[in-house]
């Protein structure tokens, strides 16, 4: 699934048993166990160039057929959201057959922003795909 992206904006393609993805204060984290092979993209001004802002990392796992969309943030949810769901929208025809996953990582958030459509939106367009989205403060770790 990495070669349909290319390699100009490929951060890594391994098999390494922690991925760690991190900007000032935010992390995430994926424990690879199994040791599958996963390819990390730089989205974010690199495989769009300089245009509208778009979500930070797409994690894909060549072996589940996944791909996790992933935004480091200091407190906007919702612009995170819209990143999130921006990329996915410019990038599920050139990646059909993965199921998304949206990643967010904040600083701090905001308990309101729970409630608001694009997030509600967005969650319920990543379940119909097979997906969903988490977001936590700080650090989000998962096994993957």
């Amino acid at each position: 699934m990495c070669e349909i992206l290319g390699d100009n904006c490929l951060d890594f393609k391994d098999d390494r048993s922690k991925i760690v993805i991190s900007e000032k204060r935010s992390s995430y984290v994926a424990e690879n166990t199994n040791r599958k092979l996963f390819c990390n993209y730089k989205v974010d001004r690199c495989i769009f160039g300089t245009e509208s802002k778009k979500c930070d990392y797409l994690l894909i796992d060549n072996q589940d057929h996944k791909s996790y969309y992933i935004e480091l943030k200091g407190s906007d949810l919702i612009a995170a959201v819209v990143q999130i769901d921006e990329t996915l929208s410019k990038l599920e025809l050139k990646l059909p057959n993965l199921i998304p996953f949206g990643r967010i990582v904040l600083s701090r958030v905001n308990t309101s922003d729970l409630r608001n459509s694009k997030y509600i939106k967005l969650k319920k367009r990543l379940s119909t795909k097979g997906g969903n989205l988490i977001h936590k403060t700080n650090t989000l770790k998962e096994y993957l």
